[in-house]
């Protein structure tokens, strides 16, 4: 399910832990966490672009922190997004585990292209089936520009190629 979101966005929602969250979708818009920390669930063995936001396209998002992400499905997974091609200022991700059956996992699952900016990961766990996975993302395009990107206390495995530290491929 995608919810169209259009025009600035100031972004103050309680998802409770328990609960699954539905990712969205958002394009030409900006969305301001204002610092605001969120915690969700992403558990659906059988579809890719999860992430807080399944596909961000020509948007951005700033001032978020989110904390105990659990994200697992087939490929795109990402705490934060399924598959970005927008810009990400200032959230922080801590203690998020990250899982793909298929391949693409990671704070960001696929990183097609955009600016990624000012981003701490701090002890988060990623897994994949079939490769391509990282901390900060399991692709990374060649229109990607990042910037003050810190990582601390990583986990990552895969049983596939293309698995690093930052980033998978």
């Amino acid at each position: 399910v995608t919810y169209p979101v259009n025009g600035p966005v100031s972004f103050n929602v309680y998802v409770p832990y328990s609960a699954f969250w539905t990712p969205v979708s958002i394009k030409n818009t900006t969305l301001d966490g204002n610092n605001k920390t969120i915690r969700i669930n992403l558990n659906n063995a059988t579809n890719g672009n999860l992430g807080l936001f399944s596909v961000v396209d020509n948007s951005t998002i700033k001032n978020l922190n989110i904390k105990n992400v659990n994200a697992s499905g087939m490929t795109n997974i990402g705490s934060i997004i399924g598959y970005n091609e927008g810009t990400i200022v200032n959230v922080n991700d801590n203690n998020s585990i990250i899982n793909a059956n298929d391949t693409y996992a990671g704070f960001i699952g696929n990183n097609a292209s955009g600016l990624i900016e000012t981003i701490t990961i701090n002890d988060i766990i990623v897994t994949s089936i079939n490769g391509y996975t990282g901390a900060m993302s399991g692709y990374v395009g060649n229109k990607i520009e990042a910037k003050n990107i810190k990582i601390n206390n990583a986990k990552i495995t895969s049983n596939g190629d293309y698995v690093g530290g930052i980033a998978g491929y």
